[in-house]
């Protein structure tokens, strides 16, 4: 039985991962005396799977479901492909309605980017809050709830991700030789115009954990599941150099093989060597580098002017230095001064490459509420663009 219900899911995508948000909640949670249950996988329950499992964990003590949508998809007719839902999934709702009407006295509430008014279906959560990072928000809520004294509120500590000791527990039901999410910091010391994180333009270093707790870390999962594979969620891991350091001395301390995929930039890579050798060295196994253009004045635009330059050249030379990573580029479609035909020639350059992987996101600007029927074509048109280059590198 469980104070507090979480749904979680990744949402309608090729690969089954799950997110790390609502693990960290429940933890927040957990360390302050509440009682709380991750329901995984959520979108692919059926409404009435999803009221008889939640079920399992009701009793006259559980006061909130919390239902995480920052990966509900829905199918996208002008971009062809799953992009992000402006209405609640349909079992989210159906399951709500009628746990809401069995028992009226808990509360819902629904966090993340999806959490808008505008999105349908959205009067079914008693709460809504678009907070990127839920913790301390979700803990004084359940204060309230629960009718916490003033003094006990007052001594609550604000959740801070440099010293908080995280770990999963055996009711998160973790798979055997799973891959798991895990955080060693958060925030980006750049500003790229086009990024959505809260918390750019950081100092190097700040709000992230120490080797001494990424160590414990790792090593109580390891004698818990036996897990030695993970993905890294930092926005940049390789952005500031203390911490590829970090992860060397890490490795070197861990009773087993690590392996794990991360976000990387591929403009610091080149300008510091020694970081390549460190992350291959350490059992990286796949990366994702934010190329956007290769274009000079696109490149420029979403300040990544190197890309441009020295682009190509570096992703070859690191697909034979990195024989163990599947690299993985992203690009973006839409941006000024790119015609269609240059997105074209970009994928066949990637196709002929041999890189392991490369994707294209296109770019859009407006209010879901006030698109013109101008946008509306466009968004057609790169739907249609994106649908073709990506034919025949696994993207559809």
């Amino acid at each position: 039985m469980a104070n507090v219900i979480l749904y979680s899911q990744i949402g309608h995508r090729p690969a089954i991962w799950r997110p790390i948000a609502c693990y960290i909640l429940a933890r927040w949670l957990e360390e302050h005396g509440y009682t709380v249950q991750v329901i995984e996988f959520t979108h692919l329950f059926s409404p009435d799977e999803l009221v008889e499992y939640t079920k399992m964990f009701v009793d006259d003590d559980t006061k909130l479901i919390g239902v995480s949508s920052t990966m509900w998809t829905t199918w996208n007719s002008d971009l062809g492909y799953q992009s992000r839902a402006n209405t609640v999934p349909e079992n989210i709702s159906g399951a709500l309605r009628e746990l809401k009407a069995t028992f009226p006295k808990i509360k819902t509430i629904v966090g993340g980017p999806r959490a808008y008014d505008n999105v349908v279906g959205n009067e079914l959560f008693d709460y809504k809050t678009t907070d990127a990072y839920g913790e301390d928000m979700l803990l004084k809520l359940l204060d309230e709830l629960t009718d916490k004294s003033l003094a006990t509120r007052m001594r609550r500590k604000r959740f801070e991700i440099c010293s908080h000791r995280f770990t999963y527990k055996e009711h998160d039901c973790i798979l055997p030789n799973e891959a798991l999410p895990i955080e060693w910091g958060r925030g980006c010391i750049f500003k790229c115009p086009f990024c959505r994180d809260p918390h750019l333009g950081k100092k190097p270093g700040q709000d992230e954990k120490p080797v001494s707790l990424m160590v414990d870390e790792f090593t109580e999962l390891y004698e818990k599941f036996g897990t030695t594979a993970y993905y890294f969620l930092d926005e940049t891991f390789n952005a500031n150099s203390d911490r590829i350091k970090d992860l060397g001395e890490v490795y070197n301390k861990l009773p087993f093989e690590l392996e794990f995929i991360s976000y990387n930039r591929a403009d610091l890579l080149d300008a510091k060597p020694w970081t390549q050798e460190i992350l291959h060295a350490c059992g990286q196994r796949g990366t994702l580098l934010g190329i956007e253009s290769f274009n000079p004045q696109a490149a420029k635009f979403v300040a990544k002017p190197w890309s441009a330059k020295r682009g190509k050249d570096f992703l070859l030379e690191l697909r034979d230095k990195w024989p163990n990573t599947h690299i993985e580029v992203s690009m973006i479609a839409g941006l000024p001064f790119v015609s269609e035909r240059e997105l074209f020639e970009t994928a066949d350059w990637f196709k002929d490459s041999k890189l392991g992987f490369y994707w294209f996101l296109a770019l859009m600007l407006f209010n879901d509420e006030n698109k013109s029927e101008w946008e509306v074509k466009r968004m057609r048109l790169l739907g249609l663009t994106l649908k073709i280059l990506c034919t025949g590198n696994g993207v559809t």
